[in-house]
């Protein structure tokens, strides 16, 4: 993609479908682990962030969880970058994907519960 909001488009519309597509079909053979890792890290975050309004100490899981992913995305950009590029693209780019992808998954989860869009 061009740019990173197209890019963040393209990757939540994947994330989105991958599942809707997998409940259109009543079947989740096609799925792999890669498919729900964006969206385990996604509620991962909300989910301790939600608790930590309700008991602070929960929001020390969400900074170890994100010091842990930034620490696994810069070691892995710096591990993949080359003179094309600068290592913050790389790590922008694995943060734009991810969590847009997982964003979109949880939107086809809630669609699917709430019946919120049809086929």
């Amino acid at each position: 993609r061009d740019n990173y909001s197209d890019f963040a488009k393209n990757r939540y519309l994947t994330g989105y479908w991958v599942l809707k597509s997998s409940f259109i079909c009543k079947t989740f053979k096609n799925l792999g682990l890669r498919h729900f890792i964006p969206l385990l890290f996604v509620m991962s975050i909300l989910t301790t962030v939600i608790a930590g309004l309700l008991w602070w100490p929960f929001f020390i899981l969400t900074g170890i969880a994100l010091f842990s992913y930034l620490t696994l995305i810069s070691v892995r950009s710096a591990m993949i970058v080359d003179a094309s590029t600068r290592v913050i693209n790389i790590i922008w780019a694995f943060m734009t994907l991810h969590v847009s992808y997982g964003w979109g998954s949880i939107c086809a989860i809630v669609d699917k519960i709430f019946h919120l869009r049809q086929k």
